[in-house]
Order: C-alpha cells, then sequence, then structure tokens
C-alpha cells in the first residue's frame, strides 16, 4: 500500500498512512485478523520479541563463568548498564569499536516497523544490513544460537 499522497510525514512513514485496518491487512496473510486487532497485536508481537531478546541477552551473561568475556550486538545503553553490572567478574564490551552500534534503537517507532513490514510485502528490504565476508562465520553461528533457544 503507498502512502498517499500529502501524507507523507516527516519520518519514513506518517501516522496517517496507518489508515483504518493498515496492520489488519498486513497480518492478513499469516492468521485470522479481527478488524481493529491487528496493530495491537502486531505492536505486542514486536515488544515480545524485544523483550524476550534482551532477557536472553541479560540471563547469559548474568550465567556466565567468571572472567568469561562478551561482547553483545544490541542497543547500546543495555551494553553499558550490563558491562556496569557484571564488573569485575566479567567483561562486557559492545561489538562495535567505536560504540555506535544500535544508538539509535531507541528511535524506532510503530511508523518504522510498519514502513519496514510494509516493504517486506512488496519484496523491497529497508536498512539492510550487510555483514562482511569475513564476519559471515561467526554471525551466522550468533544468529542459529539465539534463534535455536528453547
Amino acid at each position: 500500500m503507498p502512502i498517499p499522497a500529502g501524507q507523507e510525514g516527516s519520518g519514513p512513514v506518517s501516522a496517517k498512512w496507518w489508515g483504518p485496518g493498515f496492520a489488519d491487512r498486513l497480518l492478513s496473510p499469516f492468521t485470522k485478523v479481527e478488524p481493529g486487532e491487528g496493530l495491537g497485536a502486531l505492536m505486542l508481537a514486536a515488544n515480545v520479541f524485544m523483550l524476550l531478546t534482551a532477557y536472553y541477552i541479560l540471563k547469559t551473561v548474568r550465567e556466565s563463568a567468571p572472567g568469561s568475556v562478551w561482547a553483545v550486538g544490541t542497543e547500546v545503553h543495555l551494553v553499558n548498564r550490563l558491562a556496569q553490572q557484571m564488573q569485575p567478574e566479567k567483561t562486557v564490551m559492545s561489538l562495535d569499536p567505536i560504540g555506535c552500534l544500535c544508538s539509535t534503537m531507541f528511535r524506532v517507532s510503530p511508523n518504522h516497523l510498519l514502513w519496514v513490514l510494509e516493504g517486506l510485502l512488496e519484496g523491497k528490504v529497508h536498512n539492510r544490513i550487510v555483514v562482511p565476508e569475513h564476519q559471515k562465520h561467526w554471525t551466522k553461528v550468533a544468529l542459529d544460537r539465539m534463534l535455536s533457544v528453547q
């Protein structure tokens, strides 16, 4: 669904673009959605996913052996707080050598989420992340480990 003329807004997607039933239409290929349920269901799913991801990172580092060293690739404020909490027993650092990894994650909004999801439905990938060839193996190992958590 393209952004209607005059409703572009200041970001990638204006709140006006959501329109009645947008999230319902977005989710309908995957599940039965009653009118008006889609946005709440989508936001709940996104929040649960982010909370579980953060919980898994925190739990894994906290339960690791004393003296272990962790490089964490997520929102920089979470990494910094975890590093402070684990000192001196464990070492936690950001994966990004200059400390900018996910520094704007707190700015992610429902508008941006819907913009990305709609793009995926249209076969477009916004903000593609490209992993350098020499890092692909261990990146895939890390992703596989995160996705295999039961």
